[in-house]
């Protein structure tokens, strides 16, 4: 263990980051002299390296670590605040599952010996060269540290149960030109209950109506009456379930009540979206957060609640956590558009992203029609399937094998742990080749069959995926090995079908529609992201992509359609940079791909630089398509004879 004292007063506060980032004029710059700034003396501060192994490290050598690093933290006596910059370390311990709403907020410790320190979880310095925004949760991070209390964001507020209140309140709402709306709902599927709804009109006053016992008319009257700006932050969130609710009838799917869906659209047509603000201001190559709580931490701190189970808070809890999203919302909005206007970006959200709101919330509204007795035929097929592999894969000698070996190591591990009652075999005897286990194919091929090891995961182990099988298929040393090995793959296709895509067909459709969640902004290439289920990753060349496909069926009346661009991507790359290159894919039938390899490889490819050379000098050159169909140029002087 490596460490930093910042002077030679006792310490009191401990910084706990990797070992590769014991930098000390780097961590004086990004914690120490912010620490001195709120306070804090650097005397008092030091910093301790973390264990860890090629990047990366195992959760007990890490517990391992932290206990042995315990008793020296003890020994100095005086350490209170311990900020923690690994996100694996805060978790084991504060032992929290999720780091995302942790940052800003102060611990206390769960494991053994660690109980009375305050722990803060900041990034890494180290990030901020992918990630600049993480400059944002440090300062938070060692905001709480020091004490640096927050204001109540909240001025004035309305908290509403009553209809007739509610109807008066939403009356007075027409007086404000701008208004931030978000709700909260039972979960986040289509058609789920809007418990309550939050209006702001600044950055700290606002209310809140809970609408266990208010009549969705009131609400559908205020918007279809409301002509001011409507501000959400993840408007294709909030504005489905409010068209849903509100708009749509419970008869939609049987008379295909489009004009009361387009009544909805319609109203929600000019919105704002300060989600979409946030992408276009934070512009980055890397992921950048995106979700309200992260980009009104410093406003509002950590406010965040279990989205899960908001049906089991109370109320009041609930209503007041709605309006802080409110007023979190103009926090964010007023600061991203900013940014936005001032590096006039302004013109794709107008021309792309704000005009995609009413097109898309349309796509999810109406979703894909289904086959309800196709999907529940493709289940049953693909359980039998899975199920036969299952049994036949038990079937094969290397399997007993395996399963006798498993059975004995494993007794002789368990009464290696007791002092005097011995387990026989028997009580073993259950225990058996999984074949969704990696441990055990890991086992069975690179240790029991002596298989070399193809490919690794990120943590060095030897790969057992889909992928690696099937490099394993070509070189199986017996037809037995083949056959386990075509087991396997087809068990893994077979259970991914059912768990990830039959399994979504029956939670998210409704009335033989299947809905999805579209986000804007969703990837850092700004591509449209899908999810719940994700309809842009339905399987295509898996050998069930069909059976997959073909449960989509046109409604009655209607016709599938299909249309797609030819490399849009390249092609707009084409245009904007000029390139006459790649403008050639294009105009005279280059291979994109064959380009940019020749481009990075052409070392390696003199056959191709020498008709490169051929190509760009002077004289007639003739493109010239044999009778397989390859394509080749020639000079006037050596064009091929008929």
């Amino acid at each position: 263990m490596k460490n930093i004292h910042f002077g030679d007063g006792e310490i009191t506060t401990l910084i706990l980051i990797k070992k590769d980032a014991l930098a000390k004029k780097e961590l004086f710059n990004y914690y120490v002299k912010p620490l001195e700034d709120k306070g804090l003396s650097r005397d008092n501060i030091a910093v301790f390296s973390l264990l860890y192994e090629n990047s990366n490290i195992k959760a007990e050598l890490g517990k391992n670590y932290l206990r042995m690093l315990l008793p020296k933290i003890n020994k100095l006596k005086t350490v209170e605040n311990l900020i923690v910059a690994d996100s694996n370390y805060f978790k084991w311990l504060t032992k929290q599952t999720k780091v995302t709403n942790s940052y800003g907020e102060i611990f206390s410790g769960k494991l053994g010996g660690y109980e009375y320190f305050k722990i803060v979880l900041v990034p890494n310095y180290k990030s901020l060269f992918y990630n600049p925004n993480n400059q944002e949760l440090i300062t938070e991070g060692l905001n709480a540290i020091t004490g640096f209390k927050k204001p109540n964001i909240i001025h004035s507020a309305q908290y509403i149960t009553d209809e007739q209140e509610a109807y008066h309140f939403l009356k007075s709402l027409h007086i404000h030109d701008a208004l931030t709306i978000d709700i909260e709902t039972t979960d986040l599927t289509l058609g789920a209950d809007i418990l309550s709804i939050a209006f702001a009109w600044d950055k700290h006053n606002g209310g809140v109506i809970y609408l266990e016992e208010i009549d969705n008319q009131i609400l559908k009257d205020f918007f279809s009456d409301y002509s001011g700006t409507m501000i959400f932050h993840n408007t294709l969130f909030d504005c489905k379930q409010l068209i849903f609710k509100l708009f749509m009838t419970e008869s939609f799917y049987y008379t295909f009540d489009v004009q009361s869906m387009q009544k909805g659209l319609d109203l929600f047509e000019n919105v704002e979206d300060s989600m979409l603000y946030t992408y276009l201001a934070k512009n980055s190559t890397t992921e950048a957060k995106l979700d309200l709580k992260s980009n009104a931490l410093e406003f509002a701190g950590n406010y965040g609640i279990d989205l899960r189970y908001t049906i089991t808070y109370p109320k009041e809890e609930l209503m007041e956590y709605n309006l802080k999203d409110c007023l979190a919302t103009w926090y964010v909005y007023d600061k991203y558009k900013k940014i936005v206007t001032d590096n006039n970006l302004l013109e794709p959200y107008n021309t792309i992203f704000q005009p995609s709101i009413k097109v898309l919330l349309k796509m999810m509204l109406i979703g894909l029609p289904l086959d309800k007795e196709k999907v529940k035929q493709l289940r049953q097929n693909l359980v039998t399937k899975h199920d036969n592999y299952i049994e036949r894969i038990k079937t094969y000698p290397e399997i007993f094998k395996f399963n006798w070996e498993f059975r004995h190591q494993t007794m002789v591990d368990a009464n290696n742990q007791l002092k005097r009652k011995c387990k026989p075999y028997s009580d073993f005897i259950n225990l058996q080749f999984n074949p969704k286990s990696n441990k055990h194919i890991r086992q069975l091929f690179y240790n029991q069959l002596g298989y070399k090891p193809i490919d690794f995961t990120d943590s060095g182990q030897p790969a057992t995926g889909a992928k690696t099988l099937n490099k394993l298929l070509d070189i199986a040393k017996e037809d037995s090995h083949k056959k386990i090995l075509e087991s396997l793959i087809e068990i893994s296709q077979t259970n991914k079908i059912i768990s990830t895509f039959i399994k979504a067909f029956e939670k998210y459709s409704i009335n033989g529609y299947l809905h999805g969640s579209l986000k804007l902004g969703g990837t850092q290439s700004g591509r449209l992201s899908s999810s719940d289920p994700n309809l842009q990753n339905l399987p295509n060349n898996s050998i069930y992509g069909k059976a997959i496909k073909s449960c989509f069926v046109a409604p009655k009346g209607y016709l599938w359609a299909s249309a797609d661009f030819n490399s849009l991507e390249d092609r707009i790359n084409a245009v904007l940079t000029k390139d006459p290159n790649k403008i050639k894919v294009y105009t005279d039938g280059y291979d994109g791909h064959s380009l940019r390899a020749y481009t990075y490889f052409k070392d390696q490819m003199p056959i191709i630089k020498e008709k490169i050379n051929m190509l760009t000098t002077f004289g007639k050159f003739y493109k010239v398509t044999d009778n397989k169909g390859n394509v080749d140029y020639f000079h006037e002087s050596h064009l091929p004879k008929e």
